[in-house]
């Protein structure tokens, strides 16, 4: 018994040295969705439902920048893998549940909130989208009816040279999304459906990871391109206490969902690494009806104000422009 014991400690302690935990500074709880960058930009791994990577993601660089939406840029030294934590100052972003005012003559309300939605190709940048959107919700099903696009900007690669048969030279903005809430329309009744595996981790918030099953033997072969080794992960995060009220929508914190999935031409030799990524972080919830509702065009920016400066904004594309300031532009603004 005790052999056993000693056994599985040690492969216990050997499991841990191989992973690095990101912890905040502000709260001592992991933080989940770190982007880490190597020195070229590339987007090597980011840290799961409790806040960990696994070293053998990394690429030995000398240092590894971190990105997150509650912290500016932070670096990760080759020195702090020794380590098994690793300490991330971030701002405190303070949210409460937003009470719905009671008005049972209305049928439905809104959500209004963040967006971001971006490509890599190969771990680099492709194209980025950010922006306001508003979903309606069937008040007595919690059901989404329609989506309402306010405002949004659009940032591609200046030089895209596409060439037919060569994926990874393609500018991939069509495949650029905007976020589907479906999920959390129950995501109790996905997470038992058995079509996913989870993960739950119930701390300050309750976060929840979904990973679809049994994709990634899919092929798909179109024109003479081939797309496999596809997977699907859904995350949610809530305010304490939504777990106990069936999840609602004016307990949701952030939603995003991550596909991924290899491309090549049957010509060449190697698969090109896809990921597509969209996220929403709701900001209000209403009654009345946005007045905008615009098009999702990839061509072209449209936006009447600059709400990417607002301090809870998710500036993603500031740390992509980071390392490819002379490389991304930003599509002409429609309103101007």
């Amino acid at each position: 018994m005790r052999i056993l014991y000693l056994t599985f400690m040690l492969l216990f302690s050997i499991a841990n040295a191989q992973e690095v935990k990101f912890i905040s500074k502000t709260s001592n709880k992991p933080l989940v969705n770190v982007l880490v960058f190597d020195k070229n930009g590339n987007v090597v791994t980011k840290t799961d439902i409790n806040g960990v990577i696994n070293k053998e993601e990394l690429t030995k660089e000398d240092f590894y920048l971190l990105s997150h939406e509650n912290i500016i840029t932070d670096t990760l030294r080759l020195a702090d893998l020794e380590m098994n934590s690793f300490y991330i100052s971030d701002k405190i972003v303070e949210i409460k549940p937003i009470v719905l005012e009671k008005k049972d003559e209305l049928k439905e309300y809104y959500i209004k909130g963040y967006f971001i939605t971006y490509v890599l190709m190969n771990k680099k940048f492709n194209c980025y989208a950010d922006g306001i959107i508003t979903y309606k919700i069937n008040k007595q099903e919690s059901k989404i009816e329609n989506e309402y696009l306010e405002q949004y900007r659009v940032f591609t690669l200046k030089d895209a040279d596409q060439k037919y048969k060569k994926v990874a030279s393609f500018d991939l903005k069509t495949q650029m999304k905007l976020p589907k809430l479906e999920a959390v329309e129950n995501i109790k009744a996905v997470m038992d459906n058995g079509k996913y595996s989870f993960s739950e981790n119930k701390q300050e918030s309750e976060k929840i990871s979904l990973t679809k099953k049994n994709i990634e033997s899919m092929n798909v072969n179109f024109l003479g391109f081939q797309m496999n080794n596809f997977s699907r992960e859904i995350f949610a995060n809530y305010l304490s206490g939504a777990s106990l009220k069936n999840y609602p929508f004016n307990y949701l914190n952030k939603f995003s969902n991550t596909i991924r999935f290899s491309m090549k031409h049957k010509s060449e030799e190697n698969n090109n690494d896809v990921v597509l990524y969209t996220e929403f972080i709701p900001i209000s919830y209403e009654y009345v009806k946005p007045k905008d509702d615009i098009g999702f065009s990839k061509n072209k920016s449209s936006y009447q104000e600059s709400y990417w400066q607002d301090s809870n904004f998710p500036n993603t594309i500031d740390i992509f422009s980071s390392f490819f300031k002379n490389d991304i532009e930003e599509q002409k603004n429609a309103k101007k």
